[in-house]
């Protein structure tokens, strides 16, 4: 067993377990590029474990299928790198429309507090208004 194997064997779970809780989009993205599957809302998807040649994902409690690295993999320090190259990679890959229906832009916190400012400022737009009018009229 080489030395990567070994250093993969050891922080494999961590990282499972870290896109599995936090980059599930991810997931989704690398199983309809790279492994060409359909993927439904539903889709349980489960990355598994890695190894020197890929992450593994279980798609619906299925026997995981390897997604191959779009690089070679020379240091386990190098498999933060890898996994975010082949985020971007799939997405793009995927198109625009993919992109923005399945989380790539993270516009929900930007949005959301732009909605809040400009609310507020319409509401004081018409309080403002409305004070105007009583005193004119």
């Amino acid at each position: 067993m080489s030395t990567l194997e070994k250093d993969l064997a050891k922080v494999s779970a961590r990282v499972c377990k870290h896109m599995n809780v936090d980059h599930g989009s991810s997931l989704r993205a690398w199983a309809v590029y790279y492994l060409h599957v359909v993927v439904m809302h539903s889709t349980v998807l489960e990355m598994t474990k890695c190894d020197t040649h890929g992450f593994w994902l279980s798609i619906d409690g299925t026997e995981p299928a390897r997604v191959p690295y779009n690089t070679d993999l020379k240091s386990v320090s190098q498999i933060r790198k890898v996994a975010v190259d082949m985020h971007h990679a799939a997405f793009k890959g995927l198109g625009f429309s993919y992109r923005v229906q399945n989380g790539y832009y993270d516009l929900g916190k930007k949005l959301h507090s732009k909605v809040i400012i400009g609310v507020v400022a319409a509401v004081s737009v018409v309080v403002v208004g409305v004070v105007v009018m009583r005193i004119v009229t």
